[in-house]
């Protein structure tokens, strides 16, 4: 297709399969980077200038450095990973450039929703509607289905949901679900808050609970206040001594 797509997420990550079979299911050239240079806003910025890049799938904290001045060859822009703001559409839909506000935890594999951004919207974009061979539901603390407007838990379920956590039997239990709708059918409750805007798009909220991302890394909040708990706990009892 002539397409050349940046390999950004390193290989252990799910988001690199995004990246690998889009070049491979469209004949496209897959230009790889040392984690250096993409970590590194001007560094990227020559990189994506040298390797003639046209699609690339990176997170807003690295969109919001990222230069894009004197990148003629960029076509298609995809923002995943973290919440898209307004700025960043302003910033890279100008020019006639396509861009992508994309949603997908790693348990759903990998993208869930996807949204065209428009230049001209205000307010930060949703994140659209489910992809192919996806399902989304919007449920309450009951598992009911919410009206449009009505903030609620985003549910997921398609071929490309995870069977689980490897030995985490737990967590797996209280996550994956089996459907109140259609017997037989798994879901995954993903923790994050949305609602349905008029238009049919979901547009997200935030967090359920105390889970924060930083560049794409999923931190609990409640992880780090147990280790510093622990850490306090331990400083008094070598006072004491």
């Amino acid at each position: 297709t002539g397409s050349r797509i940046l390999q950004f997420s390193p290989y252990s990550f799910d988001a690199s399969v995004w990246e690998i079979f889009m070049a491979i299911a469209n004949g496209g050239t897959l230009c790889l980077a040392r984690q250096e240079v993409l970590a590194h806003g001007p560094d990227l910025a020559s990189h994506l200038r040298k390797e003639r890049i046209t699609i690339m799938t990176l997170p807003p904290s690295i969109l919001r450095i990222l230069p894009n001045e004197n990148l003629p060859s960029i076509s298609t822009i995809i923002a995943a990973e973290e919440e898209c703001t307004e700025e960043l559409v302003a910033k890279w839909a100008d020019g006639g450039k396509k861009f992508f506000n994309a949603y997908g935890p790693t348990e759903t594999t990998v993208c869930a929703t996807i949204y065209s951004c428009k230049y001209s919207e205000k307010g930060n974009p949703p994140i659209g509607r489910p992809i192919f061979n996806t399902k989304v539901f919007i449920l309450d603390g009951n598992l009911q289905p919410v009206p449009i407007g009505i903030p609620g838990e985003l549910i997921v379920s398609g071929v490309s949901l995870a069977r689980g956590y490897h030995n985490n039997s737990e967590m797996t239990r209280q996550r994956f679900i089996m459907s109140p709708f259609i017997p037989g059918e798994r879901l995954y409750r993903t923790g994050d808050l949305v609602k349905y805007r008029a238009d049919g798009n979901i547009e997200y909220l935030g967090r359920i609970d105390q889970q924060v991302k930083v560049r794409g890394f999923r931190i609990e909040l409640g992880e780090i206040e147990n280790v510093i708990k622990r850490f306090l706990e331990e400083l008094d009892t070598f006072l004491e001594n």
